[in-house]
């Protein structure tokens, strides 16, 4: 039986800060004691990542030594005028989405169609 691994991505400080990353390349934060991460293989594997640096290292990390295909689909999807920005400055600045606008489901203002669209 094939396990399946969904990984997102690595900490970063915008994570910490409350800021909104969408397809940003923002590096991960250095991880402490990456061995204690790494998913031992049970068999052959095929991992995939974002082509953005978080993702990859979240890959480095948990599958080390292994090659990760990057697939552009699977990036972030973009957060329009909200990228870079933090929780706050979001609500002030656009306080007709109030509480919602940390909602992952909801689309921001101008953003770019997601690619994750074609997966499937």
């Amino acid at each position: 039986m094939a396990t399946i691994y969904l990984v997102r991505h690595a900490p970063t400080a915008a994570n910490a800060s409350g800021v909104f990353q969408g397809q940003s390349d923002v590096p991960a934060e250095p991880i402490e004691d990456p061995a204690r991460h790494a998913i031992p293989a049970a068999g052959p594997r095929t991992i995939y990542t974002s082509p953005l640096q978080r993702a990859l290292t979240a890959a480095e990390v948990l599958f080390p030594g292994e090659n990760a295909i990057v697939d552009d689909r699977l990036m972030e999807r973009s957060v329009g005028e909200w990228e870079g920005l933090d929780h706050a400055t979001v609500r002030r600045r656009w306080p007709a989405y109030g509480e919602e606008a940390t909602d992952l489901m909801l689309t921001p203002p101008e953003a770019r169609a997601s690619t994750s669209s074609q997966l499937g």
